[in-house]
């Protein structure tokens, strides 16, 4: 079975809600978490929402002209580039941001995102691994390894996640 793009990101969003509305601490650990890695990401989703995708994009091209080692763009130019379901430019913007900071550990999430879009689930479950190894305890990382894993028939990986 493969799923879209969209079916997969409606298929993580709805299990964090539902992780998240959950009142234990690790659910607590996870969304201050959340709330500080997605910062920019997110304050750049509201500032924009009512921008045009081509817009958003020429905008962030321009960003980047001026700033081409500021990995957060690419990273930013590629969420806009997973929007449009365009994989292959998010993927390469991905691998610009990991070019420039191999450290940071949402890069290879973002990455394995555009590979699942790609449907080479194996890359992708390859790059979330990496993710998880630079940040273990980042609950999205390993739920999101799951569905690769579910995406592979490979159930009993799924559940050791």
């Amino acid at each position: 079975m493969k799923l879209s793009y969209k079916q997969f990101v409606f298929i993580v969003i709805a299990s964090a809600v539902a992780f998240a509305s959950c009142p234990t601490a690790d659910a607590q650990r996870w969304k201050s978490k959340q709330s500080s890695s997605d910062s920019v990401s997110g304050a750049f989703a509201r500032a924009t929402a009512d921008i045009p995708r081509d817009a958003e994009l020429d905008g962030l091209s321009q960003r980047i002209a001026a700033n081409p080692n500021d990995s957060d763009l690419y990273y930013l130019r590629a969420a806009a580039y997973l929007k449009q379901e365009n994989f292959m430019a998010a993927h390469r913007d991905m691998n610009r941001a990991i070019g420039l900071a191999p450290q940071t550990a949402i890069y290879y999430s973002q990455r394995a995102a555009c590979y699942a879009g790609m449907g080479s689930n194996e890359r992708a479950i390859g790059d979330l691994d990496e993710a998880i190894r630079r940040d273990p305890t980042n609950a999205e990382f390993i739920f999101r390894r799951s569905i690769g894993y579910i995406l592979l028939r490979n159930y009993s990986k799924a559940l050791e996640d």
